[in-house]
């Protein structure tokens, strides 16, 4: 089951991980970069890797019930 937001704000929407993993990544690499050891620079490596190699529609049908990757939730468009 997906969840979903009600809202009227246009600039806010679900997650979509096939458009948005690679932005995501590169947000979290830019706030955290500083502090991350090198299973955490591996770890933005490998979700990059699943961004750019993985099974779109595999991406396109994760919800948060059933997806291993740990991007889920809301963005800022």
């Amino acid at each position: 089951m997906a969840l979903a937001l009600q809202t009227t704000d246009p600039h806010i929407r679900p997650i979509r991980l096939r458009r948005d993993l690679t932005e995501v990544t590169n947000l979290v690499e830019s706030c955290f970069s500083d502090h991350m050891d090198l299973e955490g620079r591996t770890y933005l490596q490998n979700i990059r890797r699943v961004g750019r190699d993985g099974d779109p529609y595999y991406l396109d049908a994760t919800s948060p019930e059933t997806s291993p990757l740990p991007f889920h939730g809301y963005i800022w468009v």
